[in-house]
């Protein structure tokens, strides 16, 4: 049986597409447990809608608002399912996808299935033909953290997996409670546990962005703490290199590439020169600066961390000049 667990939080815009999509995957024997976290833009007038009218398959659970780390926690916590997949309230899949996946896949010695996706952002939106075409192949097959080791590839979201609940549990793995992140930490956690794995490139699953996404949101204030979550991402990823000495630069390597969007909303949280120089000492004391596995990116980084006035100049064309005027042309592909 599988779970789709479903945060929400004032996505009414989107929702009625997302359910419909999971809705058409065309399987007997599933749940989707949605978890409304205090929704006040009527989303939860939607969910009551689709589960009066699926009472067998649509679950609510509605509680305040904790943040989507919370809600995918107790979604996982009364989910019947034997498989658990996410899917991010904004987003779909196309027609029959997880049924693809599970029947030509999924094996009783596998506890995750990785998969490909979509991001369809305004540019995508514009040219894209979509084709419902599940089909796909193994490119991988094994121990996880062999995969990680030798793929050079981001494990930053949860919606891009099938994983077997039973090793979840096993592991006591849930979402740590951070503004951001909080998708590539999970997904951390797991790796690091070597479960048996699967690589299918079936492009099956519809990540949408547009300007009002949390992870658009460029308030300073806001950023700052989206800055303390990176940080203690890169705590935890340096205490994996210290226990798996064998994927030490694998680790670092992952480290500097998530310090790339870290450093953006450095650049956009607007640090005064007591908060930059106290940022510099934790990144300098982390080992995270300076960089120096992404060439021409990484002397980047490096130049602006190393003088508070490059900082300030690059943080205020960054956001004044950048952020409004270029970010939202840039393809998320």
């Amino acid at each position: 049986m599988l779970s789709v667990i479903v945060p929400i939080y004032n996505a009414r815009e989107f929702l009625s597409r997302c359910l419909e999509s999971l809705l058409l995957q065309g399987m007997k024997d599933y749940e989707i447990v949605c978890v409304d976290d205090g929704s006040t833009d009527g989303s939860a007038e939607v969910l009551r809608r689709y589960e009066k009218s699926y009472p067998t398959v649509i679950k609510v659970l509605e509680q305040e608002n904790q943040g989507s780390s919370v809600a995918r926690n107790e979604g996982m916590r009364i989910a019947k399912g034997d498989v658990i997949a996410f899917c991010d309230a904004d987003d779909f899949l196309i027609p029959g996808a997880y049924r693809y996946l599970l029947e030509n896949f999924w094996t009783e010695d596998i506890d995750l299935l990785r998969f490909d996706s979509l991001t369809l952002d305004k540019n995508m939106m514009k040219k894209i033909a979509e084709i419902d075409d599940v089909s796909g192949r193994v490119v991988f097959e094994g121990d996880a953290r062999v995969f990680f080791v030798e793929n050079n590839v981001r494990i930053c979201f949860v919606w891009q997996n099938l994983y077997r609940k039973s090793f979840l549990a096993e592991h006591g793995i849930e979402f740590r409670k951070l503004k951001q992140c909080e998708d590539t930490a999970f997904n951390l956690d797991v790796y690091m546990c070597a479960p048996k794995m699967k690589y299918v490139d079936s492009n099956v699953y519809r990540y949408t962005t547009s300007a009002g996404q949390i992870t658009r949101r460029r308030e300073p204030f806001y950023l700052r703490d989206v800055v303390e979550s990176y940080l203690t991402l890169f705590e935890t990823m340096r205490n994996y290199a210290l226990q798996y000495p064998n994927m030490e630069y694998a680790l670092n390597r992952y480290v500097e590439k998530e310090m790339m969007p870290c450093f953006s909303r450095v650049l956009s949280a607007n640090y005064s020169e007591s908060e930059w120089s106290a940022l510099k000492s934790v990144l300098l004391g982390m080992r995270v600066l300076p960089l120096h596995l992404l060439g021409t990116r990484s002397k980047v980084v490096n130049a602006m961390m190393a003088n508070y006035f490059i900082y300030s100049v690059a943080s205020w064309m960054y956001r004044k000049v950048f952020v409004p005027y270029v970010l939202p042309h840039l393809s998320r592909n």
